[in-house]
């Protein structure tokens, strides 16, 4: 558990920073599937890179379609 902890806490620091708070979910999720639940499928590296792969291309065709206000 600590290497998720450390983990989301470096995350959460360069999100912050450089100002991509959206950064931190993603990423906190992925944490604890590999540090906790390694064995698990979802958490074998093939899935993580093709679902952190997968949810960007989504968050640019939804950036692409509404913009940055969604009202």
């Amino acid at each position: 558990m600590f290497g998720a902890i450390k983990g989301i806490e470096i995350t959460s620091w360069l999100a912050f920073s450089s100002g991509f708070s959206m950064l931190l979910g993603p990423f906190g999720a992925s944490a604890v599937l590999i540090y906790e639940a390694y064995k698990a499928p979802l958490a074998q590296p093939r899935n993580v890179i093709m679902m952190h792969f997968a949810g960007a291309c989504s968050w640019c065709v939804i950036y692409d379609l509404f913009g940055t206000n969604w009202y």
